[in-house]
């Protein structure tokens, strides 16, 4: 399977899917990695959508503008959202641009207040020199401050018959009033709101400028953000000049650079629900803000003209291949039609039974090993079953397994064949280091595609290009 960009996920899983149906990547109707990139970005349109909508409910406000705002303030200190690591969407360079921008919102908030103030108080002083003023002040005694004259809808009832001809001026004034009540508060004065109630003084000096901030986050050696050139690139998105000449080079089985990817995934853990229904506990609206960002990135990778899967974690892998045979196939081959199922990695201490075929530990011993690579040969040398690789920064099948004692220690040697960049199967990898490298983060898995329909019948289920609009995502 050829894979021009770092795009590893869509293109091993592309081969895995012709490997279960029986297809040559180069016969009519095999998948390409652009199939499977366009199930990826209808899965991040959809998660999005999903986040925004989730954020915004608790914000209490839209937040289209607040997300353009951001992304020029992120700009303007070197960080894009859909950047490479380096330069891309971090926790302490959001803040601080937010904490600016919540500043920048109360000094106007502030400075208006304070010419309205000024404004009611000229307009108080010239109608007390009137008889008309000096009686209705008088005939105001005694009320509620809010009935007070020159207050909200008081205000209008208290004018004399010349200054309120009509009811309908009564009507008039009185809707306008209702408009300024209830006009939708914006998300930046949501969020100023949020950080006036954790203790930040937004009036005050601020304490690190977001620069600085960008620049105090985990870096390469070397690295200085605010130093980075930025460009744009064919499809209107700014990419750093950094890195323009790693961006266009490839291997030669056609394998881009892969994106250094983040050791976190992004599946969404389940929260506890209370009685009414809301999670337990405060509202972490800045992890879920960041949340919502890196979805935007992921897409806008995934959106490139070379084209990254670098936010896709291990839940992607699994999603993609459901949403290929439940909602794409035509005619669909339903949800047990082709799975996707974590088949080996490190063994957790939660309770309950394991889900993986193979839980491996630091604490195996030799015996372990060895019945682990019994269960790992059986399910490979199934003619229905796909084993995919996840390793560090990469995606990839596996294509052999090979197994001989060796003469001079008498030991056994154990090797799978695979791809440490691109797809075309290059390196052996001793079974020891693949279990290294599961046990080195929890990330890092192998996969089994499982066939559970014939062969005939995947075979001519055609995979069709899924509805999305990212559009309104590619520009923030």
């Amino acid at each position: 399977m050829k894979q021009p960009s770092a795009c590893c996920g869509a293109a091993s899983v592309a081969g895995a899917w012709n490997a279960l149906a029986g297809f040559h990547r180069r016969a009519e109707g095999a998948l390409t990695h652009d199939t499977v990139l366009n199930v990826f970005r209808s899965m991040f349109v959809d998660l999005i959508r999903r986040k925004q909508s989730s954020f915004e409910r608790r914000l209490g406000a839209p937040v289209d503008a607040l997300l353009k705002e951001l992304s020029a303030g992120l700009l303007a200190i070197g960080r894009t959202i859909g950047g490479r690591k380096e330069a891309g969407v971090q926790l302490k360079a959001v803040v601080a641009v937010l904490k600016d921008l919540a500043r920048s919102h109360v000094k106007e908030s502030d400075e208006a207040a304070a010419g309205a103030q000024s404004a009611a108080g000229t307009d108080g002083d010239s109608t007390c020199t009137t008889p008309d003023a000096a009686s209705t002040e008088e005939q105001e005694r005694g009320k509620p401050a809010e009935f007070a004259a020159g207050s909200g809808r008081a205000a209008v009832e208290s004018l004399s018959p010349s200054e309120s001809p009509s009811g309908s001026a009564k009507a008039s004034a009185s809707a306008n009033e209702s408009e300024m009540i209830f006009t939708p508060r914006s998300a930046l004065e949501c969020i100023a709101e949020l950080f006036e109630g954790a203790g930040v003084d937004l009036r005050a000096a601020e304490e690190v400028p977001a620069a600085e901030a960008a620049r105090n986050e985990t870096q390469p050696l070397g690295v200085d953000v605010t130093s980075l050139r930025l460009a744009t690139g064919p499809n209107g998105l700014p990419v750093s000049t950094s890195r323009a000449a790693a961006a266009t080079s490839a291997s030669a089985d056609g394998g881009g650079e892969e994106e250094e990817e983040e050791e976190e995934e992004e599946e969404e853990p389940v929260k506890k629900k209370g009685k009414g229904g809301d999670a337990i506990g405060a509202w972490e609206w800045k992890k879920e803000l960041i949340g919502l960002l890196k979805s935007i990135s992921g897409l806008k990778r995934l959106c490139a003209d070379r084209p990254s899967t670098a936010a896709i974690g291990n839940w992607g892998m699994l999603q993609v291949v459901r949403r290929m045979s439940e909602e794409t196939a035509q005619p669909g081959l339903g949800p047990s039609g082709v799975t996707c199922k974590l088949f080996m990695g490190k063994k957790t201490t939660v309770t309950g039974k394991c889900k993986m075929a193979i839980p491996v530990s630091r604490k195996d011993e030799e015996e372990d090993v060895e019945q682990q690579w019994s269960t790992f040969r059986g399910a490979f040398a199934r003619q229905d079953t796909v084993l995919l690789y996840h390793l560090k920064n990469h995606y990839a099948l596996i294509y052999a397994l090979r197994e001989w004692t060796d003469a001079s220690t008498g030991g056994t040697v154990r090797q799978m064949l695979t791809a440490r960049k691109g797809q075309r199967p290059t390196t052996w990898v001793d079974f020891s280091e693949a279990r290294d490298t599961v046990l080195g983060w929890a990330g890092y898995k192998l996969m089994a595609l499982q066939r559970h329909v014939p062969e005939a019948e995947l075979l001519s289920s055609q995979q069709e290009k899924p509805e999305f609009d990212a559009e309104p995502y590619l520009g923030i």
